[in-house]
């Protein structure tokens, strides 16, 4: 019944002691929201589970009308980077104060800026050179994460997504860039166009 079943929003984020699972509603949430008189586009459900595998605290998220599938994925970075943000769709559990450090904090300025911009506009209307025109400027924290930090920011099946699209040894590529906050499909556009830049300077 959603409009995103082609967008898999789902992922387990490791925050803190916690991870946090995002997954959409299965049709059941979507029958009892339109009963209540609501026409839901997405229903994200957010468990946070401890240590031990026990679901800790309970979090939803309700869509009506239209909806970017790029204000989705903000809610998510955000949720998961806000601790008294998040606390307004708890459902159930105590509230979780561990936060994920906020984009800003481990990039540039103008690259976190021009991230948002990218992430913003439609897929069909960026071209080459708006990926070839993203930059760090110079190393930021993200640049020495290695794949053990950077492989709990991706659901398996996303993992699995980005393993077929790019080469195996520019994998963690795309997840610093994703870490960055640049969407996935963005960050696997990116980093084949600067392999492909690469590729054509040698």
């Amino acid at each position: 019944m959603s409009k995103y079943k082609s967008r898999d929003f789902s992922r387990n984020v490791k925050v803190g002691e916690y991870t946090f699972q995002v997954r959409e509603a299965q049709d059941w949430a979507y029958c009892n929201a339109l009963k209540d008189g609501m026409n839901p586009c997405l229903i994200l459900f957010i468990h946070a589970v401890d240590e031990k595998g026990t679901v800790v605290a309970e979090y939803e998220r309700v869509w009506e009308g239209h909806l970017n599938s790029a204000h989705a994925y903000a809610f998510i970075n955000k949720f998961l980077q806000d601790s008294k943000y998040r606390q307004q769709y708890q459902t159930h559990g105590d509230p979780i104060i561990a936060e994920l450090p906020k984009s800003k904090d481990l990039v540039n300025p103008l690259c976190a800026k021009a991230i948002q911009r990218v992430n913003a506009s439609k897929s069909e209307k960026l071209k080459f050179r708006d990926f070839a025109a993203l930059k760090t400027y110079g190393r930021d924290k993200v640049s020495s994460m290695k794949m053990d930090v950077l492989k709990d920011i991706v659901s398996e099946e996303e993992m699995e997504r980005i393993k077929g699209a790019v080469d195996e040894r520019d994998v963690i590529a795309v997840l610093r860039w994703m870490k960055r906050g640049l969407h996935m499909d963005h960050a696997i556009h990116k980093v084949k166009v600067d392999r492909e830049i690469a590729n054509n300077t040698r």
